[in-house]
């Protein structure tokens, strides 16, 4: 197997999730039958659906796909995972099979490997999911295997079988079939090879694909096949020796008996109708249900002949011998066929006996060999040896009954009559009439059989004597009538416009079979025909005698081509005495092709193993069948009676001129008379005479009447004509749709044209969905019958692969077949077929003539090609003059190829004189048809001003015209325009897209464009990879300057490795062809000795040849050796001349190098205007070095005056030209906003472009950005990195940076020795920024001893060098007398000269000392300007102090709006103090509305700088909710860092977290410690959370003196809740000693500060006066402010009140109110308390159902009231039915808590035995407990029951 070219148009992917394996998959089994891999190890099998696979080489085919580190999926295999047995880390569920691991892994299953045994059971699925796309497959957790309908996609084909030369189907399945059975026959599969197999009884085959694991299945033999996803092909190796003759039609033979036909027909439907997203494996039940091979009748098998043992002749006659022989120890009889080299008389006998092979009576066949001496073709067949038919009948004469013999004769029949009901009627039929006969006859049956009996009592009646081997002898009647050819030709016409079928009914015919059958018998005689017109000839009046009974009836049935007439003659008055009975009627069809008629078998009495021609009988006919003159003669007489038949046959004679003068209007009328009678035919050729007007006047309604009526009976010429009508809109309108209904029906009455249309109409779906599978099919159809439409149009299908493989072959022998038939575009094509060896050898020669007698139709297609044949001489001689004519006669026909030719011809002067006009007319009338060599043509001509003005902008539409309908140098020359700006607006990323067309196409111009796009970045990102594989593609189609190019990366090791002598023997191999650019760069190679060795001279002598030529590079170059003196003296004034002349020339390098030269007076006197304006000329030119100079000159003033925004925009087209420095300097413009707006992301874009191109000053600068996060996020790696790189490059400040980098292990480790030497380097050069950082070294002891005096004097020496960092360090050293004795004054003005100089830090620090008075008087006021200095320079914590200044007044009147605007501008820089403070205002509204969702983002801003505050504030916003989904685990984190910053407000937060299991597990030690921790830094909420935690042991050993302590703690710094809890330790006597006067105290100090809880608290006290004096309005008055806030405890209490008139009047409807509203929150008692409400009707109506609902509500939480109300209202059935037993258990569990009321009624049950048993000990013991609590009741209860029990 080859692989194939993947890119390809034609490439399908069947499994678009997996790629081809790069190795054979030879693990798994292509026979599931089979236990052993080919390695000879045993198979394992999969743990679901059984697969088999071999373990071993699975492992290495594992080990061989990982060696690349491959992770391409190429299997979809479900893997389990059971990690115990080993210590690997593994995805679990991963689909690459090179996941596997031996040791924990097991195969689940494969999910593209398919077995009719295994993958067919149900199995448990645990992955129910796609593998590979993730769509659920499996529906149920248990199934069969399923596939996925978006990852496996079926697709079919045809391709040509081997045996048959047809097309057979083909069906890709994309998975590996692993079945050992045949799915249409179930018979088992023959084994090849390890991907090969196929069944010899059905003729199936599969072939598997091992790298991609598909299954093409073939219907039939063949060759060869492709896989459709790799396209390998794979040769098919099965032996047809012992399973084909050799001959096609006898193999044609042999398949018919084991396929069906069609099959085909329903694969294609089965494609077409196919549910896309149903399981793809549905095919197999499509194949075992439609496609099963259900063919009772026996197959015939191709037996070879050294298989046939021991012949031994047993009988003999005219036609043929008997055998007896032993095949495979099996008796047979062979019968050898003397004539059968006739392969057609030998296969209509074959086929007979065929069709007769499953009746008892009929002896079976085995198959057919030939004697490969004689070559005559033998059947072999069953051994009869207990006799023949006559031997039974002679045997058991007279014992068998005529109804037996009637039995007999049915057997018989069904064997041999034809079950098809189109062709005659069914043999059951033929039965079912007989026996009605029979019984309606019974009688004459009787007098029969009782006349038999005496014949044969009297010896009158005896058996017939027989031949011995009569059951072998029999044979086809065909040779009893010879062949007339006179006849033929007289009687047959051939008509190549139609064909016409002309049915007829035999009538009359009805023949006595005289002492057997009785008159009433009749048969119905069924005549097949394909496309011709059968007319019956009847044989009267003539007797056969001695040789043919007067009782014998038989048809004759022959077969016509296509196109032919067949034109009926009746013989009449004929004697053939002695030969023919006067009842003789038959039909004969006359073949036109084959002008022999052959009439079929006329049987004798001794015809089955004798034979006679008829030649001699037929003699006496031909007479009266040419006399044509009688003929007309009948036909009249006929007509004249008004018979329809004789009417058409008349009238086709007068259109035709048969036997008289053509006349068509007599024609017209016969037909019109015959039509109106019914004749259907007629109706037909009526319908074509009012079409095309012969005999008539045109009328297409009249036509369309006709051809309806004829279709409308079943007509198929009129079927096909109205089709025609309806698709060309003929008399009609268009209707396509109708159009294909017609041809369709036409088509499968085997009307071959329609058959040919019906192709058509599938190909390009007119008037149905394109199915080019079925186009095919009736292609097929409609060519094996002739039909040379069909054969050209299958032939173009086979030549491009259109609904079939490419097979040029098979296209050729078509084209070849329909030229012969006089098709002209297949003779054309034909022709092209020689000129280009397309399925056969070369041969210009043919290919001329075929082209030539093409030409003679006047097709403008073949007259075109013929010229073309004259003007490029192919077979024949360059005749340019001809080929203009040709080319002028098909233009002037509108053939728009020739059109252009034409236009060519015009414009180059081909043929004919030169007219540019002429030329544009015709490349004007071709464009105009969209011939898009034209469009380019006149493009072209547009573009370069030919025969008309310039207009790039008409060039530019011709061009895109072309391109869209893909022509491909119209697509490169698209490609151009898009780059240039040509005609359109410059638009690389179009310009890539066109070239990547034309290069898709193999364009070289593209290949080498696309190339250079590659190499340069334009309109794509630089790739020099693909720059150099383009180029290298281009060179390899003659791309000259390509190789030059691709000479230049060898080179320069552009997208490959330096390859020295490669590019010199490119650009040596260029020289040699002429290339001028490339001798410069041979020169420049022997220059630096470049693939050779150095030769200066010859380097010298190739740029001055070059220059030789005047080529305006060449002499550039050349004056570059004068100027540097390369192999010559420097010569700068010879050099400034080269330059000058290459300038004027317009090359662009040569322009910028004067300029140059001017600019600093080189071989010329210095003249800045000239040097501006050749950098113009330059620039203008697109020249990337005079775009940079030239901007340097703007920016600089140099010869102009200064332009940043020009030079702006010259660095950025030099930039964008990849010039370095100018790549720099544009960065440095983004950077600093020179000449453009600030853009710092462009500014790192462009700094990135030139530091990839080393460029230290970039890589200086880019450096920065990293460090600084200009731009950029700061990245301290990456900064450092670059800093290195400049350093190394001796860029200084670099260096410096280097040192700072290694100093503060900035992107490195730190390392101060490194930093202190990269510090020196860079000082010692005098670089300002290196002194001070040394100094700083020196002042911190960082990487050196500390020494403040060198420190200071480093210092010193870079401030004076007006280092601004410096003086303001130089400041603090005077400041703090570092290194120099404390001089405040110095320090002062130092600072001052630091702030003066624009340093913020040194503003900043100056306005420290303002601000706190050092060195100078406090002045606030002074302080704010320079904080505001400082922050208007940017100084972030100068921006955050001016804000602070303007929010708190300071220095400044208070104006929050410009404080909120100098936190922003601190906080866009990232200053987290500032970020928080914002973020504080937005939260609480200060100087800005409230935005919660902004104090979020500010917040999560500076808390990625690491402020805790931040950190803190923003765990608050995910623990709450504001400004952003609550987060409880996002919380948690950043509680957590906060806290770990010792951010105490955090810890106790984070406590919290740990107690309540926010964000994280609950864990109360935690939350102890980290209270604790808070609390002890002073945090007060943290206090009271550590008493609390201390209070209830949570976390830490209960100690209630210790939660005491901090409950005090928190509350003396006037924590609200640690006041409560600390109330409530007093209320209690938690910790402490009970103090209700200082409960009251905290109480009150905690509901005044607004705590809800403590507000309730505060209103008991006050209404049980406890701790002060009972205050019942107070108390009221607190209730009422905790139950605004929502405490349910509260809202009760108030309700109370309300319920009571405790501290206010009575009111039930508030009472209610409350209750209700604490109720829905909860609380208990209020449920019971509403309940009662309800029950009672108390401020609300009285509703029990609602009564009932709260008191289940509150007793389902076991409140005791409300289980004792709930009680009641069921012992009483309120509000619910009464249920004494419900009652007395609520009453039980109301008693178990203690209720009293419930213990006296539960005693009251058991006492009553109330829904329990009486028990009055119970109730005694319930009464008494109850007494004892002081119920009332109870103790009279109790009394009562007492004096009973005394009395």
């Amino acid at each position: 197997m080859e692989p194939a070219n993947k890119n390809s148009n034609n490439y399908f992917g069947p499994t678009p999730k997996l790629k081809s394996s790069p190795k054979p998959i030879l693990f798994i089994s292509f026979n599931n039958e089979k236990n052993k891999c080919n390695c000879g190890h045993k198979y394992s099998l999969t743990l679901i659906y059984k697969q088999k696979y071999c373990n071993k080489c699975l492992l290495t085919y594992i080990k061989d796909t990982t060696k690349n580190n491959d992770n391409s999926i190429y299997l979809d295999v479900h893997l389990f995972a059971n990690f115990d047995k080993c210590n690997h880390k593994h995805i679990a569920t991963s689909p690459k099979i090179q996941e596997w691991c031996e040791g924990c892994f097991e195969i689940s299953h494969f999910n593209n490997y398919h077995d009719h045994l295994n993958t067919s059971k149900q199995y448990k699925v645990t992955v129910k999911d796609c593998n590979l796309c993730g769509k659920l497959v499996y529906h149920q957790t248990s199934s069969e295997l399923r596939m996925c309908s978006d990852c496996y996609l079926i697709s079919s084909g045809w391709i040509e079988s081997t045996f048959t030369n047809k097309s057979i189907p083909i069906l890709y399945l994309p998975w590996w079939d692993a079945s050992s059975k045949s799915r249409i026959c179930n018979h088992n599969l023959k084994f090849v090879n390890d991907c090969q197999k196929w069944c010899s009884d059905c003729f199936i085959v599969y072939i598997g694909c091992r790298y991609c694991l598909t299954t093409n299945i073939i219907f039939g033999i063949t060759e060869q096949t492709q896989c459709k996803k790799c396209k390998r092909v794979s040769k098919i190796d099965i032996d047809v020796k012992n399973i084909s003759s050799g001959n096609h039609n006898i193999d044609e033979f042999i398949v018919s008996t084991r396929t069906n036909i069609d099959n085909h027909e329903k694969i294609a439907n089965y494609m077409n109708n196919m549910n896309k997203s149903s399981d793809p494996l549905n095919v197999y039940s499509f194949i075992e249900r439609d496609l099963k091979n259900v063919n009772s009748k026996r197959t015939m098998e191709w037996i070879p002949y050294s298989q046939i043992k021991s012949l031994e002749k047993i009988a003999e006659g005219g036609f043929g011998i008997i055998y007896k022989a032993t095949w495979f120890k099996t008796h047979v009889a062979v019968k050898k066929f003397l004539t059968s080299r006739n392969i057609s008389n030998f296969l209509n006998e074959v086929k007979s006996l065929h069709r007769c092979c499953d009746t008892v009576f009929i002896v079976k066949y085995y198959g057919i060999t030939q004697d490969p001496v004689e070559k005559d073709y033998m059947l072999i067949m069953e051994y009869a040896s207990g006799g023949n038919l006559h031997n039974y009948l002679k045997e058991k004469f007279t014992n068998i009954k005529w109804i037996t013999k009637l039995a007999i004769l049915c057997q018989i029949s069904d064997g041999c009559w034809t079950s098809d009901p189109l062709k005659r009627p069914s043999i059951t039929k033929i039965k079912d009439i007989v026996y009605d006969w029979y019984k309606k006859s019974g009688g004459i049956f009787y007098e029969a059989e009782k006349k038999r009996l005496e014949l044969i009592q009297s010896k009158q009646l005896e058996p017939e004597k027989s031949h011995p081997g009569a059951i072998y002898t029999s044979r086809p009647l065909n040779s009893y009538i010879s062949q007339s050819s006179s006849v033929n030709s007289t009687i047959s016409e051939q008509d190549n416009t139609r064909s016409k079928l002309i049915s007829k009914s035999l009538k009359s015919s009805l023949l006595k079979v005289k002492g057997n059958i009785s008159n009433d018998l009749d048969f119905d005689i069924d005549m097949d025909d394909t496309r011709s017109k059968l007319i019956s000839l009847s044989l009267k009046s003539s007797s056969l005698k001695d040789y043919i009974s007067n009782d014998l009836d038989f048809d004759i049935d022959m077969k016509d081509n296509i196109q032919s007439k067949l034109i009926s003659k009746s013989l009449r008055s004929s004697s053939l005495k002695g030969y023919v009975s006067n009842d003789l009627d038959f039909d004969i069809d006359i073949n036109i092709q084959r002008p022999s008629s052959i009439i079929k078998n006329v049987s004798h009495l001794d015809a089955i193993y004798t034979s006679r021609p008829l030649s001699a009988l037929i003699s006496n006919i031909r007479k009266d069948i040419i006399n044509n003159n009688k003929l007309i003669y009948w036909y009249e007489k006929a007509a004249e009676n008004g018979n329809e038949e004789a009417l058409f046959n008349l009238g086709y004679c007068y259109e035709k001129g048969i036997g008289t003068e053509v006349n068509e209007i007599k024609a017209f009328e016969l037909y019109k008379l015959a039509a109106e009678k019914g004749y259907i035919i007629a109706q037909s050729n009526l319908g074509i005479l009012y079409q095309y007007g012969k005999g008539t006047k045109i009328d297409l309604d009249k036509a369309i009447y006709w051809y309806d009526k004829a279709a409308e009976n079943g007509n198929e010429e009129a079927l096909f004509n109205l089709g025609y009508c309806y698709e060309k809109g003929i008399g009609t309108e268009i209707n396509e749709s109708k159009a294909f209904e017609l041809y369709k029906s036409a088509a499968e009455k085997e009307y071959i044209i329609a058959q040919s249309n019906l192709g058509i109409s599938y190909q390009y779906g007119k008037g149905i969905k394109m199915d080019l599978y079925k186009a095919i099919y009736w292609y097929n159809k409609a060519a094996e019958n002739g039909n040379k439409e069909a054969l050209f149009n299958l032939g173009y299908c086979y030549e491009k692969g259109i609904g079939t493989e490419v097979n040029e072959l098979k296209a050729f022998e078509l084209y070849k077949s329909a030229a012969e038939k006089g098709h002209i575009i297949a003779q054309n094509n034909l022709g092209y077929c020689y000129n280009k060896g397309i399925g056969t050898e070369v041969n210009k020669s043919k290919a001329f003539e075929l082209h030539k007698l093409a030409a003679e139709s006047g097709d403008e297609v073949v007259l075109f090609n013929l010229g073309y044949c004259y003007e490029k001489g192919i077979g024949t001689e360059v005749n340019e003059i001809k080929a203009f004519a040709l080319y002028k006669l098909a233009a002037e026909k509108e053939y728009i190829i020739a059109q252009n030719n034409l236009g060519i011809s015009y414009q180059y002067g081909k043929g004919t004189k030169m007219d540019l006009n002429k030329a544009i007319y015709w490349y004007n009338k071709a464009a105009k048809n969209e011939n898009e060599e034209a469009l380019i043509n006149l493009g072209y001509c547009y573009e370069k001003g030919i025969g008309i003005e310039v207009n790039e902008a008409k060039a530019f539409e011709l061009y895109k015209s072309a391109a869209e309908k893909g022509y491909i140098i119209a697509q490169n020359n698209l490609g151009i325009s898009y780059q240039y700006g040509k005609g359109t607006k410059m638009n690389l990323d179009k310009a890539i897209y066109w070239y990547n067309k034309a290069a898709e196409n193999g364009n070289k111009e593209a290949l080498f464009n696309l190339g250079y796009c590659n190499e340069k970045g334009i309109g794509t990102k630089v790739n020099e990879t693909k720059a150099f594989e383009l180029y290298k593609l281009a060179v390899e189609k003659g791309h000259i300057i390509a190789q030059n190019n691709l000479g230049y990366c060898y080179e320069k090791g552009i997208g490959t490795e330096v390859n020295e002598s490669k590019a010199f023997e490119l650009y040596k191999s260029a020289v040699e062809k002429g290339h001028i650019i490339a001798q410069n760069n041979l020169g420049y190679c022997y220059k630096k000795g470049i693939g050779t060795e150095v030769n200066e001279l010859k380097a010298f002598e190739l740029h001055k040849l070059a220059a030789e030529s005047g080529d305006e590079v060449t002499l550039s170059n050349l004056g570059y050796c004068y100027e540097k003196g390369i192999g010559t003296e420097v010569n700068e004034s010879k050099a400034f001349k080269l330059y000058n002349s290459a300038a004027e020339k317009g090359y662009i390098i040569a322009q910028n190098n004067l300029g140059i030269s001017y600019q600093y007076g080189k071989g010329t006197k210095m003249n800045l205007d000239k040097a501006i304006y050749w950098y113009n000329k330059a620039a203008e030119n697109g020249n990337k070095e005079a775009l940079f100079n030239l901007g340097y000159c703007y920016e600089k003033g140099i010869g102009t005056e200064v332009n940043k925004s020009k030079a702006f925009e010259l660095y950025k087209l030099a930039a964008e030209k990849e010039h370095i420095l100018a790549q720099n300097n544009l960065g440095i413009s983004y950077q600093y906003g020179k000449g453009i707006k600030i853009d710092l992301d462009k500014a790192i874009y462009w700094y990135n472009k030139a530091a990839e191109n080393g460029n230290e000053e970039a890589l200086f600068n880019l450096g920065y950005c990293y460090e600084k996060g200009i731009g950029i996020k700061v990245n301290e790696t990456k900064a450092f990195e670059l800093y290195k790189s400049a350093a190394e490059k001796e860029h200084i400040l670099a260096q410096n940076n280097l040192g700072i980098s290694y100093q503060y292990g900035k992107g490195i480790k730190i390392d101060l020795d490194k930093a202190i030497y990269w510090y020196n380097e860079a000082a010692e050069n005098g670089n300002e920024e290196a002194l001070f950082n040394l100094g700083y070294c020196y002042e911190k002891g960082i990487g050196i001893k500390v020494n403040e005096t060198k420190a200071f004097e480093l210092y010193k020496s870079a401030a004076e060098k007006e280092h601004i960092l410096a003086q303001n360090n130089l400041g603090i050293s005077y400041q703090y007398g570092k290194g120099i004795k404390i001089d405040l004054d110095k320090a002062i003005y130092w600072y001052n000269k630091a702030a003066e100089n624009g340093i913020k830090e040194a503003q900043f620090n100056l306005g420290c000392c303002y601000g706190k008075g050092i060195g100078t008087e406090v002045n606030k006021s002074k302080a704010f300007e320079l904080y505001k200095l400082a922050a208007e320079n940017g100084h972030i914590t100068a921006q955050n102090n001016l804000g602070y200044s303007y929010q708190y007044g300071e220095g400044i009147e208070k104006n929050l709006n410009k404080a909120i605007y100098w936190y922003n501008k601190a906080a866009e820089i990232g200053n987290e103090v500032a970020l928080f403070n914002l973020g504080y205002c937005y939260k609480k509204g200060i100087g800005t509305e409230v935005n919660k969702s902004k104090a979020f983002e500010l917040y999560k801003l500076a808390a990625e700088s690491g402020n805790e505050k931040a950190l803190f504030n923003l765990g608050y916003c995910y623990e709450k909710g504001i400004g952003t989904k609550v987060n409880e685990t996002k919380a948690f984190k950043l509680y957590k860092l906060a806290a770990e910053k010792r951010y105490i407000i955090a810890q106790n937060n984070l406590g919290y977290c740990y107690e309540e299991g926010i964000g994280t597990e609950v864990n109360e030690i935690k939350a102890f410690e980290l209270y604790k921790l808070a609390a002890e830094n002073g945090h007060i909420t943290a206090q009271n959370n550590l008493g609390y935690a201390y209070q209830h042991g949570k976390g830490i050993e209960k100690d209630l003196n210790k939660a005491i302590y901090w409950y005090n703690k928190a509350a003396e710094n006037g924590h609200i809740t640690a006041q409560f809890n600390l109330g409530y330790c007093y209320e209690k006597g938690i910790g402490t000693e009970a103090n209700e006067t200082k409960a009251f105290e905290l109480y009150k100090s905690s509901a005044d500060k607004g705590h809800i809880v403590a507000q309730n608290n505060l209103g008991y006290l006050y209404d049980c006066g406890k701790g002060i004096k009972m205050d019942l309005d107070k108390a009221f008055y607190w209730y009422n402010k905790a139950a605004e806030n929502g405490i349910k405890e509260a809202q009760f209490n108030l309700g109370c009140c309300y319920d009571k008139g405790i501290g206010t009047e009575v009111n039930k409807s508030k009472a209610f109110e409350l209750y209700k509203l604490a109720a829905e929150n909860g609380h208990i008692t209020a449920q019971n308390n509403l309940g009662y409400s309800y029950q009672h009707g108390e401020g609300i109506e009285k509703n029990l159902n609602k009564a009932i609902y709260w008191y289940n509500k509150a007793a389902e939480i076991g409140n005791e009231v409300a289980l004792f109300n709930l009680g009641y209202c069921y012992e009483k059935g309120i509000g619910t039915k009464v249920n004494k037993t419900k009652a007395f258990e609520l009453y039980k569990l109301a008693e178990e808590k203690g209720y009293i009321i419930a213990q006296n009624n539960l005693g009251y049950c058991y006492e009553e035995g109330i829904g329990t048993e009486v028990n009055e000990i119970k109730a005694l013991e319930l009464y008494k407990l109850a007494a004892e609590n002081e119920h009332i009741t109870a103790q009279n209860n109790l009394d009562m029951h007492i004096s009973m029990v005394k009395e």
